[in-house]
């Protein structure tokens, strides 16, 4: 078993950015309108590269269906074959949802999905943070960097979390990649490089059980929205 604490830098988007994200929205709306085919517009615009690659194309979906966006679902009622529906914002950004077909309580559905993602100045000044982070207290010995580092930067230090080997870490509805192995590896007060967590945040963790450690790959910063950094720690009591 292992303890672990850890530092995140959120990466939320702002008013600037959502206003960019429906900007965008906006154009592909307007080529739609033009004529454009949804399917030629979906692979080239959609930030779902699964569905993307097949021209937006989610096959038959249940109006019950229970692992969709509650406010995806929502947004089917009343679409009729051949009609796009107005922007539905989800927890993962902006879609437009075509109807090819109805039988019975399915639809045949295509989306088009636009992220809200970090623009410009705000950008650069959480990946300026980030870097900062990375460069005070990242793979270092002494959890203390990391200590100090947080307070410099004014970003909270986790509650004390704990890790079985073999599980994953799992934060709200977002699984943190990585941490359960370096848990397992580092020694007590080390911290670990930045983790980008799948959706708002990246991290720097501090191992805080004798057996407890974490090392994982750096990212792509352009890849998600969240960074953190951990450490190893001794065990609570």
């Amino acid at each position: 078993m292992a303890f672990v604490r850890f530092v995140a830098v959120p990466h939320l988007p702002d008013p600037a950015d959502t206003a960019a994200a429906r900007a965008r929205v906006a154009r592909i709306q307007a080529e739609l309108a033009r004529g454009a085919k949804f399917e030629d517009v979906a692979r080239r615009e959609s930030s779902d590269t699964v569905s993307g690659r097949q021209g937006g194309d989610l096959g038959w979906v249940k109006r019950t269906e229970s692992t969709f966006d509650p406010q995806f679902m929502a947004a089917l009622k009343g679409l009729t074959p051949g009609r796009v529906s107005p922007p539905v914002l989800t927890q993962f950004g902006y879609h437009l949802i075509r109807a090819d077909a109805v039988k019975g309580d399915s639809l045949k559905l295509r989306h088009i999905l636009v992220p809200i993602e970090l623009q410009g100045a705000h950008l650069d000044a959480v990946e300026t943070r980030v870097d900062s982070l990375e460069r005070l207290a990242a793979d270092q010995p002494s959890g203390a960097l990391l200590d100090s580092a947080a307070k410099r930067f004014n970003l909270p230090l986790s509650a004390t979390y704990r890790i079985v080997a073999g599980e994953r870490l799992t934060l709200g509805r977002y699984t943190i990649p990585d941490v359960s192995v370096w848990a397992f590896e580092a020694r007590v007060g080390e911290t670990s490089p930045i983790i980008e967590e799948s959706r708002r945040s990246r991290r720097c963790v501090r191992r805080w059980s004798p057996r407890s450690s974490w090392r994982s790959r750096k990212r792509s910063r352009s890849a998600t929205p969240t960074r953190w950094r951990w450490r190893c720690g001794e065990s609570p009591t």
